[in-house]
């Protein structure tokens, strides 16, 4: 190993020397752990919303299924009244009561099941609706969230590209953040060089950086 000349030029990325094991900085995991944290709440409040309205649907269809078995156990009861009305041979249309007929007992079931669907339609288009408008105020309530979460581009790290002067102009990449040091430049470039196999002795004290 030996000493080195250094250089800099900037881009775009993350920070690096003061990476962990995942790979991002203090800073940057204690943001990923807290938008981990506000998406985690927000995404089970969208999970109580979406159980809330299955159920609600769930207990109108219901409500529709036994309307329609009430509706149709009514004209089956009027059926075998009119089946077991005068002396009609069998497959002959029984004599009607005054004012029933079998045919004014289908309209009559028709009719109530046509209302019985007619409000079903209209409870199940509210309960969309109301579920609807819930999940677009969580949405446009975590996107300001985010917003007002986000850090200023001024704190976000940056990208450096170190230039190895003194041997041949190699260069490895780094991740910087504003509040580096020149001390946390020379701390990547030793470490870049000893996981590359060719450690550093020393840094010279008027290495460029720029």
């Amino acid at each position: 190993g030996g000493g080195a000349g250094a250089g800099a030029g900037g881009g775009s990325g993350g920070d690096g020397a003061a990476a962990g094991p995942s790979g991002l900085s203090a800073v940057e995991s204690v943001f990923m752990r807290n938008m981990q944290r506000s998406l985690a709440s927000y995404k089970e409040y969208l999970e109580g919303l979406q159980s809330a309205f299955e159920a609600r649907r769930a207990r109108v269809l219901a409500a529709y299924a036994d309307a329609e078995e009430a509706i149709g156990g009514s004209h089956a009861a009027r059926m075998r009244r009119l089946e077991g009305d005068g002396g009609s041979g069998p497959g002959e249309m029984p004599e009607a009561p005054p004012g029933m007929s079998r045919s004014s007992s289908e309209v009559e079931r028709d009719s109530l099941l046509a209302a019985a669907r007619t409000r079903r339609d209209d409870a199940l288009g509210e309960l969309q609706r109301e579920y609807d408008s819930a999940v677009e105020s969580l949405v446009s309530s975590y996107d300001a969230y985010l917003l007002a979460a986000a850090p200023d581009a001024l704190l976000l790290p940056t990208s450096a590209t170190i230039r190895l002067l003194d041997r041949g102009g190699a260069t490895f990449s780094a991740r910087v953040l504003p509040t580096h040091f020149v001390r946390d430049l020379v701390d990547m470039l030793e470490t870049h060089a000893r996981e590359s196999g060719d450690p550093l002795v020393s840094v010279a004290d008027d290495a460029r950086w720029g």
